[in-house]
Protein backbone atom coordinates (compact mmCIF):
# COMPACT_ATOMS: atom_id res chain seq x y z
CA UNK A 1 0.00 0.00 0.00
CA UNK A 2 1.16 3.36 -1.12
CA UNK A 3 0.01 6.27 0.36
CA UNK A 4 -0.51 9.43 -0.83
CA UNK A 5 1.19 12.85 -0.04
CA UNK A 6 -2.41 14.38 0.38
CA UNK A 7 -3.05 11.36 3.02
CA UNK A 8 0.15 11.72 5.00
CA UNK A 9 -0.13 15.85 5.28
CA UNK A 10 -3.53 15.10 6.38
CA UNK A 11 -2.49 12.89 9.17
CA UNK A 12 0.43 14.96 10.15
CA UNK A 13 -2.04 17.98 10.33
CA UNK A 14 -4.21 16.29 12.29
CA UNK A 15 -1.59 15.35 14.55
CA UNK A 16 -0.60 18.35 14.94
CA UNK A 17 -3.89 20.13 15.90
CA UNK A 18 -4.19 17.55 18.58
CA UNK A 19 -1.02 18.26 19.87
CA UNK A 20 -1.79 22.00 19.94
CA UNK A 21 -5.19 21.04 21.24
CA UNK A 22 -4.01 19.33 24.28
CA UNK A 23 -2.61 22.46 25.62
CA UNK A 24 0.34 22.20 28.22
CA UNK A 25 1.65 19.44 29.91
CA UNK A 26 2.52 18.98 33.57
CA UNK A 27 6.26 17.28 34.33
CA UNK A 28 5.28 14.11 36.12
CA UNK A 29 7.39 11.42 38.14
CA UNK A 30 7.14 7.98 35.72
CA UNK A 31 9.33 4.46 35.96
CA UNK A 32 11.26 3.35 33.85
CA UNK A 33 11.38 -0.60 32.92
CA UNK A 34 13.56 -1.29 35.82
CA UNK A 35 11.75 0.33 38.20
CA UNK A 36 13.55 3.77 38.66
CA UNK A 37 11.90 6.75 39.01
CA UNK A 38 12.83 10.16 36.90
CA UNK A 39 10.74 12.88 35.58
CA UNK A 40 9.04 13.54 32.77
CA UNK A 41 8.30 16.38 31.44
CA UNK A 42 5.31 15.90 29.20
CA UNK A 43 5.55 19.99 28.33
CA UNK A 44 8.75 19.75 26.51
CA UNK A 45 7.71 16.36 24.92
CA UNK A 46 4.87 17.82 23.54
CA UNK A 47 6.87 21.00 22.04
CA UNK A 48 9.61 18.84 20.30
CA UNK A 49 6.55 16.61 18.58
CA UNK A 50 4.92 19.52 17.95
CA UNK A 51 8.34 20.77 15.72
CA UNK A 52 8.73 17.30 14.41
CA UNK A 53 5.62 17.50 13.18
CA UNK A 54 6.25 20.85 11.23
CA UNK A 55 9.65 19.44 10.21
CA UNK A 56 7.93 16.28 8.78
CA UNK A 57 5.50 18.26 6.86
CA UNK A 58 7.75 20.26 5.06
CA UNK A 59 9.99 17.80 4.30
CA UNK A 60 6.77 15.76 2.42
CA UNK A 61 5.58 19.34 0.65
CA UNK A 62 9.43 19.29 -0.79
CA UNK A 63 9.86 15.50 -1.43
CA UNK A 64 12.66 15.36 1.21
CA UNK A 65 11.51 12.96 3.37
CA UNK A 66 13.69 9.70 4.28
CA UNK A 67 12.94 6.88 6.51
CA UNK A 68 16.42 8.23 8.28
CA UNK A 69 15.14 11.41 9.29
CA UNK A 70 14.40 12.22 13.25
CA UNK A 71 11.13 13.12 12.04
CA UNK A 72 10.13 10.26 10.33
CA UNK A 73 8.81 8.54 13.58
CA UNK A 74 5.88 11.33 13.70
CA UNK A 75 5.30 10.59 9.91
CA UNK A 76 4.47 6.79 11.23
CA UNK A 77 2.50 7.54 14.19
CA UNK A 78 0.19 9.79 12.44
CA UNK A 79 -0.23 7.80 9.52
CA UNK A 80 -0.66 5.36 11.66
CA UNK A 81 -3.28 6.68 13.77
CA UNK A 82 -5.31 7.83 10.59
CA UNK A 83 -5.46 4.69 8.75
CA UNK A 84 -6.54 3.10 12.13
CA UNK A 85 -9.47 5.75 12.54
CA UNK A 86 -10.11 5.41 8.58
CA UNK A 87 -10.24 1.65 8.65
CA UNK A 88 -11.25 0.33 12.15
CA UNK A 89 -11.40 -3.40 11.10
CA UNK A 90 -7.80 -3.69 9.41
CA UNK A 91 -5.76 -5.84 10.49
CA UNK A 92 -2.11 -4.11 9.84
CA UNK A 93 -0.28 -3.08 12.83
CA UNK A 94 2.16 0.42 13.32
CA UNK A 95 4.87 -2.07 12.28
CA UNK A 96 3.44 -3.35 8.97
CA UNK A 97 2.66 0.67 8.45
CA UNK A 98 6.18 1.95 9.52
CA UNK A 99 7.63 -0.85 6.95
CA UNK A 100 5.40 0.31 4.37
CA UNK A 101 6.82 3.71 4.63
CA UNK A 102 10.03 3.23 5.06
CA UNK A 103 9.38 1.49 1.26
CA UNK A 104 7.89 4.59 0.14
CA UNK A 105 11.03 6.59 1.61
CA UNK A 106 13.92 5.11 1.99
CA UNK A 107 17.04 5.96 3.86
CA UNK A 108 18.54 8.71 1.97
CA UNK A 109 22.14 8.53 1.20
CA UNK A 110 22.42 12.25 0.28
CA UNK A 111 24.32 14.23 3.00
CA UNK A 112 22.19 17.59 3.56
CA UNK A 113 23.80 21.11 2.42
CA UNK A 114 23.42 23.24 5.50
Amino acid sequence: MVFTKQFILEALSESLAYLIKQGVQKKMVMQDDKGNDYLYDGEENRQKNIGSTIQAMKKIQDGTLSSSDDCFLEVTSAVFDKSCREHPASKKTDDDICCELIKQFPISTKRSSK
